[in-house]
């Protein structure tokens, strides 16, 4: 199933841009003194510099699990310490690091931007689904959207909007029109 990344926003190229010169110079300390980081290091460096980015870690899709404990909670989030969703990202970010640092020469702030856009993208699941590599044959895809749905620094968030795009996608699994693993666009 390809989960389809939409069209990245101007806001994701700047906020690359203004953050380009950091992933720079880690590529370039990267290929001088290889043995001075791991990849996990690198990973995290790229992950601080992009952190609040926005819409970092969009949500594209939720599990049926996922979906079956939302509906158990009337789809709203109650009491955090009993939350048991997280979101999931489809390709391992350390991966995206690996992919950018790799480079012989480093992106430009308009390929770094592309790679991270394709490949920033998570899943609405419980905590016991999330696992490296994350299945895609469980997720529901949320199809075409507004990408700020969901968008929360930390966890998820679920508004208002987000209830109601949640009822009605569960009446759509629920009526057969739209089931795991398939292309649909929901909206």
């Amino acid at each position: 199933m390809a989960i389809k990344t939409g069209e990245m926003p101007e806001e994701w190229l700047q906020a690359t841009k203004l953050r380009h010169p950091i992933y720079v110079a880690l590529h370039k300390q990267w290929h001088k003194h290889p043995q001075a980081y791991t990849i996990n290091d690198a990973n995290l460096i790229l992950g601080a510099t992009m952190r609040g980015r926005r819409p970092a870690w969009r949500v594209v899709g939720i599990t049926q699990c996922a979906l079956a404990a939302f509906r158990a909670r009337d789809y709203s989030i109650q009491a955090k310490s009993d939350w048991p969703m997280a979101r999931a990202h489809l390709d391992a970010q350390v991966e995206t690091a690996r992919l950018a640092l790799r480079a012989e020469k480093p992106l430009t702030a308009e390929q770094l931007a592309k790679l991270q856009w394709d490949r920033d993208m998570t899943v609405i699941c419980l905590r016991k689904e999330n696992k490296d590599p994350f299945r895609r044959d469980i997720i529901i895809p949320f199809g075409r959207r507004d990408w700020k749905m969901f968008a929360s620094k930390q966890g998820v968030r679920v508004g208002r909007k987000e209830q109601d795009f949640l009822r009605k996608l569960d009446e759509r699994c629920a009526k057969g029109t739209l089931a795991p693993g398939r292309d649909d666009a929901i909206c």
